[in-house]
């Protein structure tokens, strides 16, 4: 038997409609749930509370990770197996694996000063071609068509104050 696609869109369309104007009408930028928070205090400590749980879920995320990450990753996962299939040599090498990083390589050392002062001539030709004043200049053309995209739609006085900070 075969089953027709089209009542099946039908109804993840009409779930989708449903979950955008619940969103609406709950969501965190409906007005009536901004103005309650505004005024009831434990609302604003759970916010207060919900803020700084998402500052520091950004932190997290932000640092970075260390190499025996993928080893620490592996032993984790291989310690949910069967004691029978933890115990074969695919599983022990599996846990001893680390990953393969340029800097691990055994050269290393002697390719950090080459690397260094490539870098750093890599810095002075981009000056010396202009590639960072041609950014600034990007920048002011893109500065200006914001500016002037802004003045047309709400007023010069309103872009000149958005600008001028």
């Amino acid at each position: 038997m075969r089953i027709r696609r089209g009542p099946i869109r039908a109804i993840k369309r009409f779930q989708r409609r449903i979950g955008d104007s619940l969103a609406a009408w709950m969501g965190l930028e409906s007005g009536w749930l901004a103005e309650h928070v505004a005024h009831c205090p434990v609302c604003q400590k759970r916010a207060g509370l919900h803020r700084q749980a998402e500052l520091g879920l950004s932190l997290i995320k932000s640092q970075p990770r260390t190499i025996d990450l993928v080893k620490k990753a592996n032993a984790q996962a291989v310690s949910t197996l069967q004691r029978s299939l933890r115990q074969t040599k695919k599983s022990d090498h599996l846990r001893q694996t680390r990953p393969k990083t340029f800097w691990s390589y055994p050269n290393v050392r002697t390719l950090q000063p080459l690397l260094s002062t490539a870098a750093c001539l890599m810095v002075i030709l981009l000056v010396k071609t202009g590639v960072f004043a041609s950014m600034n200049k990007v920048r002011e053309t893109g500065t200006n068509v914001v500016h002037s995209y802004y003045a047309h739609h709400l007023g010069q006085e309103m872009a000149d104050d958005l600008f001028k900070a």
